[in-house]
């Protein structure tokens, strides 16, 4: 599956204390963007093919880290969802 993550991430950041990094152009992912991005892994995972809203909620989950940082709550309930969907797609190899 190839990654989403490519159109909603950093084009050119400067690092930051803490590990973040600091925008100095058009790189911070749009909200609308990451949004609809959780929007498609919820549709997937709530279709069946929990596998896939994984892979996109790890995606979601990897930039938000980046660009918000790890103890953000949108970073911590994007972790929730994807705690979800691999609990769910691990369940599913399991039968």
């Amino acid at each position: 599956m190839p990654r989403i993550s490519a159109g909603i991430g950093s084009v050119s950041s400067v690092p930051r204390p803490g590990g973040r990094r600091r925008c100095t152009g058009w790189c911070r992912p749009s909200r609308a963007d990451s949004d609809a991005v959780a929007q498609l892994a919820r549709f997937l995972g709530h279709s069946g093919n929990y596998t896939a809203a994984r892979v996109l909620q790890q995606q979601i989950t990897d930039t938000r880290e980046q660009v918000l940082g790890t103890e953000h709550p949108s970073t911590l309930a994007t972790r929730a969802g994807l705690s979800y969907w691999t609990g769910r797609a691990d369940s599913q190899a399991g039968q």
